[in-house]
């Protein structure tokens, strides 16, 4: 019988309402361009309250340039 590892992973996750324009896309976040955002500061407020080592944001954790990723990201929140 093989025996099986698992990790369990806590992390906070913000969901919130987007700004019409200035949230930090994952893009963004991949190209260092995050802190001339205009929500970063919310960003970096929820980082710091959050009491976990890992933290999810829907706004720049999703690459929303492929509509596939979006909605399969969107649905899992929901399970």
């Amino acid at each position: 019988m093989q025996a099986y590892l698992q990790t369990v992973v806590k992390y906070d996750m913000l969901s919130h309402r987007w700004l019409l324009e200035g949230e930090p896309s994952f893009k963004d976040m991949m190209d260092g361009t995050a802190a001339s955002t205009a929500g970063y500061q919310k960003l970096r407020n929820f980082c710091e309250v959050s009491r976990s080592e890992f933290v999810w944001s829907d706004t720049c954790c999703i690459d929303k340039r492929s509509s596939s990723e979006l909605h399969e990201l969107i649905q899992s929140m929901f399970k």
